[in-house]
């Protein structure tokens, strides 16, 4: 008994489009001769975001059990 295979080109052709569609909106095209390990921020800016993340404008983050707490606040336990 020999076991066939069928192959639906019709679905592989719907499915290489989604995935060329999907793997366009990641790509990012090289920018030059640059490379990654390029030093691009001075350290005036990285310690801007240092202030940036640590300040955050007056706002607190929420660890996950403060998250748990005003979840079971709002929607109860």
């Amino acid at each position: 008994m020999a076991d066939t295979k069928v192959v639906d080109l019709a679905a592989l052709s719907v499915f290489k489009t989604l995935q060329d569609l999907a793997n366009a909106a990641v790509f990012v095209c090289k920018d030059g001769d640059k490379v990654l390990s390029t030093n691009d921020f001075t350290d005036e800016e990285k310690s801007r975001l240092d202030e940036m993340s640590t300040n955050l404008g007056g706002y607190q983050i929420a660890d996950d059990t403060q998250v748990d707490s005003m979840l079971a606040e709002i929607f109860g336990e």
